[in-house]
């Protein structure tokens, strides 16, 4: 992650880091978990905010099974959306350059 940061920032980018939605079953059965929101997820938005970049937690952001074509994928709709989603987020969140 430190490296990912340190080459962007030479560039002159801002670095994002998205945690993917996942299919509903997936979310309960692990994201929703106390060792992943308050152990996991906390260390990630810790380690990467002190590196300069931004954690995305997207991982309930597609809540409707018929939006995966598999355990892993977005369907096209569902990419479609899923886009459409962090682009408006991003918006909302990035200064105006």
């Amino acid at each position: 992650m430190r490296e990912i940061v340190l080459q962007a920032e030479a560039a002159g980018s801002k670095v994002y880091f998205v945690e993917m939605p996942m299919p509903p079953e997936h979310v309960h059965m692990f994201y929703d978990q106390l060792e992943w929101t308050a152990g996991y997820r906390t260390h990630l938005q810790q380690t990467l905010g002190d590196l300069g970049a931004t954690y995305i937690d997207a991982s309930h952001w597609m809540p409707d099974q018929g939006a995966f074509a598999d355990p892993l994928h977005l369907t096209y709709e569902g990419a479609q959306e899923f886009s459409r989603r962090l682009g408006e987020y991003l918006r909302n969140i990035a200064p105006p350059q």
